[in-house]
């Protein structure tokens, strides 16, 4: 249901085509968001066979059409495939035909007509920036889950609340039951902020770090799709509103770390207060007491992992945040210096919290360190966290159940995501060791190949999963699928696959739009953006049953998914179908009730879902690929590039003066090759020095922006290596505009090549050996 016709067209339409509307099939089912114009386009016509819309529908005809919706013009006749030979798919209980056309690019609204039934599908959009808007509240979403806040009319739209969680939480002591239960106000502490997690009010330490990184790599993976207007308070600040809301967690995060470094578990009501008080349809009257759990390391590896992570991206906005980047580095050191004080893994007692245990197996505790320690590699590149990564990535006591990337052979879709996630951020470190991110990608790309490429063609509906994973967190699941696909088209794996890779990431995105067996679009209010069956309950508490919410929602929030392992609580005595007696695609239903129905398990919605399907939408949303810089940005310069024949290294210099001496007094030995990328002429809140170190022996040059690294050099080879000083100024991170800079290390000379061309990376990649240039990550941001 397209939502760009303005009212005077929409009535000629009206008036003029609707004698030429034919009834609508929901079995039909298209993307009710819409197709990028380049994308694949894919549509799947069903007949039901088993679940809960078996027997409607007849078969379709062989050709169906494309039309065009303002004038139901046919666009393109297409012949329909049968999947599988007609046979039923046991997923979804149905028979499919499936079709196809890619070849339409042509901005407009359409809709596919089934001629032998008349009858037609909803209409969709195809445009570039078919994602842009859901993408923009996929994110504004976390704005409604925050805690220890007002959601005011100026920002929530309709949905608003009062200050919430603000005076039961601004003293709350620790609770920890082998101590004795409620501890005594010496304990007191604010833990007011955050997020809440899912549809009840409790707040966790331990999961966040996964969430931070989805948003955080996503920003800055595709940093010109988010921008700095999203409608929340912090809009207009300077700072890309997705990293702005990712701080509303962080400094929660923050108040959760005690001076040694270790991190609270997390916020919790404890069972004797449950059932009075608890915001039940506004979150501003809970007046429960709330108590804090005692450290664990998971939680502190997740507080490292997380404030290297947004240290790191908050670099270059040191001016809307003035001292935080700093602050969220020594945060991250000190959360790792107790992690290596104790290394093996500390729980807190959960007995006696009436909520999920935050606690972390030996294996994920680990798991969770390996990411801190990638990140906080990629942060400071000081190599004892790179050591630890190396020592620990393959380790068999990282496996989950009998998983391990490495050792296994493969990435996988299920309990060890969050080591992979390190792994895929491991690689993009500068000074990686290249046997481990060889066999990091090799890893990636063999699941990739095993799995969502691997198993493509056995589900009808593109978006292929495994049966156990229509599980509770369904949806979060799905989006893992298609990451795996995301991480190796970005760590080109493969080159050659790289299209396939995003064509086929972008096919389970279709699945959260409508095309799926039930029609469903699970994400609360998006009829705003073209859906014409969007869900239309969560189980929240906010929304809860029978408030004005319970089927009025804030925006922009994924549900959880169909889980065919639904069951009430035993004291319902019945069956509820659906979800229950369902395929396991169909075990969904659109309600929100609370016990003994526990409609949580299907439509609950989750921050670590939302993370995930943020992330994939970020792949495939439409950005400008030329905005403009920072204001407070000095002018930027060019940086140039000279080959050195003799030895085949290469120089950078940002300075005309000097490149204009070069070419005129050595001109036989330095050969201009041109503008490598602009770099910033001055310091700046963007900006930060690159180093230059001329090496004796070689007579080639060193350029680094890691002061540890620089150091290291120095103190290391203080006979080969001297400093010349800072070269020019580039940027730590993503900003509007910039794009990444790739280093190699060139190992006869001791030097670096630096690119910013993808191109000529993949080039370099594919046709240098590695023994001759090896590829580093990104060194710097800077713009073309």
């Amino acid at each position: 249901m397209p939502t760009r016709l303005s009212l005077l067209p929409a009535l000629a339409l009206m008036l003029a085509g609707i004698s030429n509307a034919a009834p609508i099939s929901e079995l039909i089912v298209v993307d009710q968001i819409g197709y990028r114009t380049a994308s694949e386009k894919w549509f799947m016509i069903a007949v039901p066979v088993t679940g809960q819309n078996a027997g409607q529908g007849r078969a379709p005809a062989r050709e169906v059409q494309l039309r065009r919706s303002n004038d139901d013009a046919v666009i393109r006749s297409i012949t329909l495939e049968s999947w599988n030979s007609g046979a039923i798919h046991s997923a979804s209980g149905d028979r499919v035909w499936k079709g196809r056309f890619s070849d339409v690019s042509t901005p407009g609204t359409y809709h596919i007509y089934d001629p032998a039934n008349d009858v037609q599908s909803f209409d969709f959009d195809i445009r570039e920036d078919a994602y842009n808007s859901i993408l923009a509240a996929s994110v504004k979403s976390y704005y409604y889950q925050r805690s220890g806040t007002a959601i005011t009319p100026e920002f929530g739209e309709q949905w608003t609340h009062g200050l919430a969680h603000i005076h039961n939480q601004q003293a709350s002591r620790m609770f920890d039951t082998s101590l004795g239960g409620i501890q005594p106000e010496a304990t007191a502490r604010d833990i007011t902020g955050g997020w809440y997690d899912a549809g009840d009010y409790r707040k966790y330490t331990s999961w966040m770090a996964d969430i931070v990184w989805d948003l955080g790599t996503a920003y800055e993976w595709w940093p010109s799709v988010f921008n700095d207007q999203s409608g929340i308070p912090e809009s207009g600040n300077g700072t890309p509103d997705i990293l702005d809301e990712m701080m509303w967690e962080i400094q929660w995060m923050l108040k959760m770390q005690r001076s040694d470094g270790a991190l609270y578990s997390g916020v919790f009501v404890i069972s004797r207060d449950q059932g009075f008080g608890n915001g039940i349809g506004d979150p501003s009257t809970e007046d429960r007491p709330y108590y804090y759990a005692n450290i664990s390391t998971s939680a502190t590896a997740s507080g490292a992992a997380a404030f290297a992570i947004a240290a790191r991206l908050l670099a270059p906005y040191e001016s809307a945040w003035p001292g935080m980047p700093t602050r969220l580095r020594e945060a991250a050191n000190l959360a790792w210096q107790f992690l290596a004080a104790h290394p093996s893994a500390i729980h807190y007692d959960h007995s006696g919290f009436d909520n999920a245990d935050a606690n972390k197996s030996a294996g994920a505790d680990l798991r969770m360190r390996a990411l801190a320690a990638a990140e906080l590699f990629r942060l400071t590149g000081d190599t004892v966290y790179r050591d630890w990564f190396d020592q620990y990535h393959a380790h068999p006591s990282t496996a989950d159940g009998s998983h391990n990337p490495i050792i296994s052979g493969y990435f996988e879709t299920g309990g060890s995501f969050d080591l992979q996630r390190a792994m895929v951020s491991y690689c993009q470190a500068a000074g990686a060791t290249p046997s481990v991110t060889a066999a990091i990608r090799q890893s990636l790309d063999e699941g990739v190949r095993r799995q969502p490429y691997g198993q493509r063609n056995n589900d009808p509906y593109n978006c292929f999963m495994w049966d156990g994973h229509y599980t509770w967190s369904s949806n979060g699941l799905k989006a893992q699928w298609a990451m795996l696909a995301l991480w190796a088209a970005k760590l080109q794996t493969n080159p050659g696959m790289t299209g396939t890779y995003l064509a086929l990431a972008e096919e389970y995105l279709h699945y959260y739009h409508g095309r799926n067996p039930l029609g469903w679009t699970f994400v609360t209010q998006a009829q705003r953006f073209g859906a014409d069956k969007p869900i239309t309950q969560i189980y929240h508490g906010w929304f809860h049953d029978g408030t004005k919410w319970d089927a009025n929602p804030a925006p922009g929030i994924l549900a959880g998914g169909p889980n065919q392992f639904f069951s009430p609580d035993s004291s319902y005595r019945g069956i509820i179908s659906p979800p229950q007696n369902q395929p396991p695609m169909k075990s969904y239903k659109d309600w929100n009730t609370s016990w003994p129905e526990n409609s949580w398990s299907v439509t609950e919605n989750s921050t670590g879902y939302q993370s995930r399907y943020s992330f994939v939408l970020a792949a495939f949303a439409s950005g400008d690929t030329t905005p403009n810089p920072p204001s407070e940005d000095p002018s930027h310069v060019a940086l140039y590039r000279f080959h050195r024949a003799d030895n085949k290294s290469h120089f950078f210099t940002a300075s005309e003066a000097e490149k204009s001496n070069v070419v005129a007094t050595m001109s036989e030995t330095y050969i201009l090759e041109g503008v490598s990328h602009h770099v910033l002429a001055g310091p700046t809140a963007h900006a930060m020095p690159v180093f230059r170190l001329y090496n004796r022996l070689s007579g080639s040059h060193f350029y680094t922006m890691t002061v540890s690294e620089r150091d290291s050099v120095l103190s290391d080879m203080p006979d080969v290596f001297s400093l010349e000083g800072v070269a020019f100024y580039a940027l730590a991170g993503p900003v509007p505009g910039a794009l990444p800079v790739y280093r190699f290390y060139a190992s006869r000379t001791a030097s670096h090549f630096f690119t910013i061309s993808e191109a000529e990376k993949q080039s370099i990649q594919e046709g240098v050996p590695q023994d001759i240039l090896r590829y580093e990550g990104i060194a710097w941001w800077a713009y073309p």
